[in-house]
């Protein structure tokens, strides 16, 4: 009986051929007779799928029972163990970054960087709102102020300086003669906040006073307070009038000739009343 792999044959047919090669010693070494021998065979019969297999008692090879006679044949192989899967490939190890070390001190000087410019920007920002409430301030004093009057216009209440300067309420002294009234001028009747009486009518003891005789040396009469109102006359130093109310800073007052208008009283000498 030719050798074959385990791996070949059924299991049985592997066991029963073992069997038959440990009675085929005992019988070569006489411990078997002929009879036993055979009998211990035929008692290794195999059955498979509803056949019968054996092996020859002379020849150790494989017989199998085909309802009719013996016939020599090829025991059935055992199936192929199915080779195992090979293990699946390890996952490819990720690439170690080395990690970066921080520098306390860079952190250090960034944090003195953020830090320098949140102050640089409140800085600027209380600049700028510094700058804006100054010109605020300047914008609420020039509203407050009254413009110099241009040439030809009228002009302010205030002396000029000794050079001249611009044109300004004080003009030179008068000509001969009286000064000519405005001709198509009307004299509106403002309504002052306050009122502190009147001279008497037939009192006109107060004059311009403070002009400036190198300059403009006239005082303007106009015909409302605080600048607003329209030039009706110049007031030479010569000139007399009637103090008749006070609004603030100015002063209603009555000329001889029977016209009113309003003039500074910073530019107003002798005995205005209400003072």
């Amino acid at each position: 009986m030719a050798a074959r792999p385990d791996t070949e044959i059924e299991p049985a047919f592997r066991q029963a051929e073992e069997a038959f090669e440990r009675l085929r010693g005992q019988y070569a070494a006489g411990s078997l007779s002929a009879d036993a021998f055979k009998t211990a065979v035929e008692a290794q019969r195999v059955d498979h799928d509803g056949r019968w297999w054996m092996l020859g008692v002379n020849t150790g090879r494989w017989y199998v029972h085909d309802g009719t006679a013996w016939t020599e044949a090829e025991p059935p192989r055992a199936a192929a163990p199915t080779p195992a899967a090979p293990p699946p490939a390890p996952p490819p190890t990720p690439a170690v970054v080395p990690t970066r070390r921080t520098n306390p001190l860079s952190l250090v000087a960034a944090a003195v960087g953020v830090a320098t410019t949140l102050v640089t920007l409140a800085y600027g920002v209380r600049l700028a709102i510094s700058a804006w409430a100054d010109v605020t301030r300047s914008r609420t004093a020039a509203a407050s102020v009254e413009p110099p009057a241009a040439p030809g216009a009228a002009s302010s209440d205030a002396p000029s300086s000794s050079n001249g300067g611009s044109a300004s309420d004080l003009a030179p002294p008068p000509t001969d003669g009286p000064t000519a009234p405005a001709s198509a001028a009307t004299t509106p009747s403002p309504s002052p906040p306050t009122t502190e009486g009147a001279n008497s009518g037939s009192r006109f003891d107060s004059y311009p006073t403070g002009l400036n005789p190198m300059g403009d040396n006239w005082l303007a009469l106009r015909s409302a307070p605080g600048g607003e109102g329209v030039r009706l006359d110049k007031l030479g130093p010569d000139a007399r009038f009637a103090v008749l109310e006070r609004d603030g800073d100015w002063l209603r007052v009555q000329l001889p000739d029977g016209r009113t208008g309003w003039v500074a009283s910073r530019y107003v000498g002798c005995c205005e009343r209400g003072e």
